[in-house]
């Protein structure tokens, strides 16, 4: 029989999707799927997973969690007169339109709260992308709950345990890595990169391309955790709770 109430997370890599969920009535685990991404493309990806899933009785939400190759970061240095979400959403384009030219002009954009003064970390989605998965998601007679770049769940997830002062967040999706790095309360830099050898080796790639060094504290969250960990560095986790099978499917 089908749980009554199903959840799930399905989280978007650059080769491949999962599909998570959980039941509250009555309250257990359900198996995960997985499926190419690059046969398919994303959204076919995400309505094929949703599709072999047993749906509860009642609707329930659908929580999509996009990987690095889908997200395009930027830090925002504090800007007087920006106060809006849409101000700010504006300010994020203006600073990525020289890299990324008009593409940005199509780009649903987040800005993550900060306190005043604080450089923000704004994350952009092709809002195509959102649409397509938006309405695979309502095909399948789910609700979408949400929409969030992995670096920004396990940021929110987990930003109470990020205690010291000078770290680096690392959010390891298979082959890709994203390394947010703070210091003094403030985002200093943040990139996506290849998997190049062990971690220790990409992370000090990834400082050279950020053009400053490395913080000795990390955090780390991943679909599989690697067999040997840096020096310093804390396991936070899967990048998302309803992943925890994830690593063992890999």
């Amino acid at each position: 029989m089908s749980p009554l109430w199903t959840e799930h997370t399905l989280w978007l890599g650059r080769d491949r999707a999962a599909l998570a969920g959980h039941s509250r009535l009555p309250a257990r685990g359900l198996p995960l799927a997985q499926l190419g991404v690059s046969e398919t493309g994303p959204a076919a990806a995400a309505s094929a997973l949703l599709a072999a899933t047993p749906r509860g009785r009642w609707r329930a939400g659908v929580e999509l969690v996009l990987g690095s190759p889908w997200v395009r970061y930027q830090l925002l240095p504090w800007q007087e007169g920006v106060h809006t979400d849409a101000e700010w959403a504006d300010y994020a384009r203006a600073l990525m339109r020289p890299q990324f030219g008009t593409a940005t002009d199509g780009w649903r954009v987040r800005v993550a709260d900060a306190p005043y003064g604080a450089v923000r970390l704004a994350a952009a989605v092709d809002e195509s992308l959102c649409v397509s998965l938006a309405e695979a998601v309502v095909a399948r007679g789910q609700k979408l709950a949400s929409i969030e770049p992995a670096l920004m769940q396990v940021y929110n997830r987990h930003r109470r345990t990020l205690r010291h002062t000078e770290f680096a967040l690392l959010v390891l999706e298979d082959s890709l890595l994203t390394c947010a790095v703070a210091s003094a309360g403030d985002w200093r830099g943040v990139v996506s990169l290849p998997l190049a050898g062990d971690l220790a080796a990409t992370l000090r790639q990834a400082g050279g391309l950020l053009s400053i060094g490395m913080p000795e504290i990390s955090y780390l969250a991943a679909t599989r955790r690697p067999a040997q960990l840096p020096a310093q560095c804390q396991w936070l986790g899967p990048i998302a709770p309803a992943f925890a099978t994830l690593e063992a499917a890999c």
